[in-house]
C-alpha cells in the first residue's frame, strides 16, 4: 500500500512539474529575405546615326507594397547632365544603391506583399535636338511568387524591354534573390 501511495505521490508530482514548466516563449516567426537588384542595361538596336552607344538616363527603381503600403527604392537614377553611355555590351549596375534588402514575415507574404519594378529612360541628343523619349515599363509580381521562382533559379531574373523610340529596343535587367 505504500509502495502505491508513494507511486502515485510520484506521478502527480510528475505530472506537475510537467503543468508548470510550460514554455513561454513566442513562437518563432517565420520570415523570408530577397535581395531585389538592377542588374544591367542592353541597348539590343539602335540606329547607325547614334554612334556607337546612346546617352541614357532616367530611373529604374523597385517597390514593395506590402498591407496597402508601398515604399519605393530608388536603384538607378541620373540625370541630362550625368548620364551613362551604354552600347550593345550589357552595362552592369553596379553603382551604390542598385540593391536592397528586403525580409517578409509569412503572413505579409500569404497577405500578398508585392514587389514593383519600374524604367523610364531618355537618350540625351548633345546635337542641340530634343532627347529621345525611350518609354518607361511598370510591373507588380507577389513574393510568393518569388518564393516559388527561385526554389527552380536563384537569383531569378526579370527584364523589361523598351521600344517607344524608332529604331531602338533596349533591356534593362532585374534580379530577386531569395536568401536562404
Amino acid at each position: 500500500m505504500k509502495t502505491l501511495k508513494f507511486t502515485s505521490f510520484i506521478f502527480l508530482l510528475f505530472l506537475l512539474i510537467i503543468a508548470c514548466s510550460s514554455d513561454d516563449s513566442v513562437p518563432e516567426v517565420r520570415s523570408e529575405s530577397f535581395i531585389i537588384k538592377a542588374d544591367s542595361i542592353t541597348v539590343r538596336e539602335f540606329p547607325d546615326t547614334e554612334g556607337d552607344a546612346l546617352e541614357l538616363y532616367g530611373r529604374i527603381s523597385s517597390t514593395i507594397s506590402v498591407d496597402g503600403k508601398s515604399e519605393e527604392s530608388i536603384l538607378w537614377e541620373r540625370n541630362r547632365d550625368f548620364f551613362d553611355s551604354v552600347g550593345t555590351e550589357a552595362f552592369l549596375i553596379n553603382s551604390e544603391g542598385s540593391e536592397y534588402t528586403v525580409t517578409l514575415t509569412e503572413e505579409e507574404v500569404q497577405n500578398g506583399a508585392k514587389f514593383g519594378f519600374y524604367v523610364q529612360m531618355y537618350d540625351r541628343d548633345p546635337d542641340g535636338n530634343d532627347d529621345d523619349y525611350l518609354g518607361n515599363k511598370s510591373g507588380f509580381v507577389s513574393a510568393q511568387q518569388f518564393i516559388e521562382f527561385t526554389d527552380v533559379r536563384n537569383p531569378f531574373p526579370i527584364g523589361y524591354g523598351l521600344s517607344e523610340f524608332d529604331g531602338i529596343y533596349m533591356l534593362v535587367w532585374f534580379s530577386v534573390e531569395r536568401i536562404r
